[in-house]
């Protein structure tokens, strides 16, 4: 019996002993190489929550293909290597990875033997017990064969079995007569220890709750309100039937990247004030919202570029690999006001703004299969915006988006080089300096990037490590939204005319916990040196991602700064005062 060794813990924990092959992965019949592992689904959220409430994560596992010749000792090293990079993806560290290589129908002589370590034995547990000092009478197994069953319970763990096959035709049930998945069996454990996760902290308690209604084909739309604000729903009108999507993701190996396929939204249609879709529609008309009026309205993209269809994306993908795009594609509606722009309303406005994106990027995180939720805004046709009306998104991905996984890298990698977060140390440099800040209060500074690429571009950040909107503090959230507001206000007022812009909101990726390396920020940018001039990337920038930017970040920031009204913040600084 052999492991990956990691070093040993000094006092007594719980832990989550977990099979491999049908339950941590999805079932292959001795699976002998690193693509073979694909995890089943939801099971990387789960195990990081079970990890931030305190388990051991350990893995235990028959390899009889050891003993019968199909794979070597080597093989299992390479293939444990890429789960646990699997599972780092999702912020998941193993302890431990215990396998059994013996069966007495083998073929290699010294591996042909009876030993205590093979399942239903508990050997693996219990030597895992003795080397990381696991508490047994708090543990928990989890497995599909009833050998894992009893190898748990010999060792004095609690157990449960699982089946990730629905079709099988012999199903495995719990006591209660119905199947668990892993997905199920890991959140009956965090249940069981410490109650539902919170989708908030507890120190920030001024949130805006939601009125959910439903679109006549089905679609969620949620109602957020001002503080003194009512909501004025109506019903539905239209006859809609459901949307039935054509996208699908294909693979580019040589990048190493998905690409969302959705010919199917070339059919969507821009706006007028008297058409717009996103104007209030009371009960008649063709609005996809029906209400009388609203403050901020969330609902599902009737033209989504991704869908809420059953299915992961593959693991190991090859070349000419297409897939399902599950995810999710919604919209916010930022005011029923058609003309108004976002640095336009109400700082209450902003804040509710902010709080439904909050709001949303936790619940779509908590959904099976999203990886990273992103919010942005596109204002402005020259962008890509199809609606005048004032609104942004949020997607929830499958997969990690190639800047942010770009992003993630270089933080995760911050500790070998001998750095603290890369934000973190970014923003202490910047407001030391004085030269490109845009603006600063005590939780935020507004900054134009040192290597800027675009003619007008500005990162906000807070000033502590936090990674996402709903980690903030009521003081945090309310000082955000005046800056963001006063920020996309700069980009109004710095030229002859608004510029359009784009807003990318950064948060960490989907089951993440609150230590995650994600700097949460938004990144605002324009393309346009004036209202008549583009930066418009070529072949060197978009065919070899080489940037060559003509913007004066320095001047830039002054340039905005100098637009910059006056705040309701006594704590705000601006660089023109």
């Amino acid at each position: 019996m052999s492991r990956s060794p990691d070093p040993p813990t000094t006092a007594l924990r719980p832990a989550v002993f977990l099979d491999r092959d049908g339950t941590l992965t999805e079932p292959r019949e001795y699976p002998g190489k690193p693509a073979d592992l694909v995890l089943n689904p939801g099971v990387g959220p789960r195990l990081r929550a079970l990890r931030d409430a305190g388990f051991l994560l350990v893995v235990v596992t028959n390899q009889s293909g050891v003993a019968r010749g199909y794979f070597d000792v080597s093989d299992l090293d390479a293939m444990h290597a890429h789960l646990r990079s699997e599972l780092a993806e999702f912020g998941v560290r193993l302890d431990g990875i215990y396998f059994c290589p013996h069966h007495t129908d083998g073929k290699i002589p010294h591996l042909a033997v009876r030993c205590d370590c093979r399942k239903p034995e508990p050997g693996m547990l219990l030597t895992a017990a003795a080397e990381l000092g696991i508490d047994l009478g708090r543990s928990w197994m989890i497995g599909d064969a009833r050998s894992d069953v009893l190898a748990g319970e010999a060792a004095g763990c609690t157990s449960l079995l699982v089946d990730n096959e629905p079709e099988r035709l012999r199903r495995q049930v719990d006591l209660s007569g119905r199947p668990l998945t892993t997905s199920e069996a890991l959140d009956r454990i965090r249940a069981t220890v410490a109650g539902p996760p919170r989708a908030t902290p507890e120190h920030r308690t001024d949130r805006r709750d939601a009125l959910v209604r439903r679109l006549s084909d089905g679609r969620e739309i949620r109602f957020y309100a001002d503080p003194g604000s009512a909501h004025r729903p109506g019903t539905d009108p239209r006859r809609l039937a459901p949307f039935e999507s054509r996208s699908e993701l294909r693979w580019d190996p040589l990048l190493r990247d998905w690409v969302i396929m959705a010919p199917n939204r070339r059919t969507r249609s821009g706006d007028t004030a008297e058409t717009c879709p996103l104007c209030p529609g009371g009960d008649a008309g063709q609005s996809e919202i029906p209400a009388f009026g609203y403050d901020v309205a969330v609902f599902e993209n009737r033209y989504p570029a991704l869908t809420d269809v059953p299915g992961t994306v593959p693991h190991a993908p090859g070349s000419l690999t297409r897939a399902p795009a599950p995810g999710r594609c919604e919209v916010i509606a930022y005011s029923s006001d058609h003309e108004a722009r976002l640095s336009d309303l109400p700082v209450e406005r902003v804040r509710t703004v902010l709080e439904a994106m909050a709001d949303r990027t936790a619940a779509l995180n908590a959904m099976d299969g999203i990886r990273q939720v992103v919010c942005f805004e596109n204002h402005g046709a020259q962008v890509g915006a199809s609606l005048a009306h004032p609104h942004g998104q949020v997607y929830g991905y499958p997969f990690l988006p190639g800047r942010f996984a770009r992003m993630r890298e270089v933080a995760l990698g911050a500790p070998r080089r001998g750095e603290g977060c890369p934000v973190c140390t970014l923003v202490r440099r910047e407001l030391a300096l004085d030269e490109r800040l845009v603006g600063r209060t005590d939780h935020w500074a507004a900054v134009v990037p040192f290597a800027a690429r675009w003619p007008y571009e500005v990162h906000v950040y807070p000033r502590r490590h936090v990674n996402e909107l709903a980690a903030l503090t009521d003081g945090e959230m309310a000082e955000l939204a005046h800056l963001y507001r006063t920020v996309l206000g700069c980009f109004a007022k710095v030229a002859e005319e608004p510029l359009p812009y784009l807003a990318t909101w950064v948060q960490a990726p989907a089951g993440q916990g609150r230590e995650d390396v994600t700097h949460l920020h938004v990144q605002i940018l324009s393309d346009r040196m004036s209202p008549t001039r583009t930066k418009k990337p070529a072949a060197g920038e978009l065919g070899a991602g080489a940037f060559v930017s003509e913007a004066d970040p320095e001047a830039m920031a002054k340039a905005l700064a100098s637009v910059a009204g006056p705040s309701e913040l006594a704590t705000t600084s601006w660089r023109n005062t």
